[in-house]
């Protein structure tokens, strides 16, 4: 509940740096290639979704927040019994923006942290623990105050969380939704 309480005030404060620029909010899906062949051959990939917040900080520069929702059913490699796997990140970072006509070109680097379940017969398992994210893409304005994005992104995040070391994060790509207040 800290975590939460702290990502809603930094929301708040991302909103307020900003010198009377504009505050965009995106609604995002996308599709998860884990990196991990372990993660991989329990769960596969899958559809991603997740909200943005992000706002100008100056002429080039964009600050995020997100927020991210990954949840599979996979087999156990040996008994396999039926597993649950549930990855929530949550984080931020700074963007590079430039312009081409109504294409708006991104890239950029941030921290999540990616909070972890796992339930099977042998047990749940929670775990939580800071990563890295790239991300690239562009925006395309529908109207002055509607864009539509598409990003390729790569999350790096080892975990531990029982007897098994992993990367949770892998490569990703999607399209999102935002609107421009």
């Amino acid at each position: 509940m800290k975590k939460l309480a702290l990502l809603v005030t930094a929301a708040l404060l991302l909103a307020g740096v900003a010198e009377a620029a504009a505050v965009r909010i995106k609604i995002k899906a996308g599709y998860l290639y884990p990196q991990d062949g372990i993660f991989r051959d329990i769960y596969g990939g899958g559809i991603t979704y997740g909200l943005e917040m992000s706002t100008v900080v100056s002429r080039n520069f964009e600050m995020w927040i997100e927020g991210g929702y990954f949840s599979k059913t996979g087999r156990l490699t040996y008994t396999k019994e039926k597993t649950t796997l549930r990855i929530v990140p949550v984080g931020g970072g700074m963007r590079y923006l430039f312009s081409a006509g109504h294409w708006k070109f991104q890239a950029g680097l941030g921290l999540d942290y990616f909070f972890f379940r796992e339930a099977n017969v042998l047990g749940t398992v929670l775990a939580g623990k800071l990563g890295l994210a790239g991300t690239i893409g562009s925006y395309f304005a529908l109207s002055e105050r509607v864009l539509i994005d598409a990003w390729v992104r790569y999350s790096y995040c080892q975990m531990k969380p029982e007897d098994l070391k992993f990367n949770v994060g892998g490569a990703g790509a999607g399209v999102g939704l935002a609107y421009q207040f």
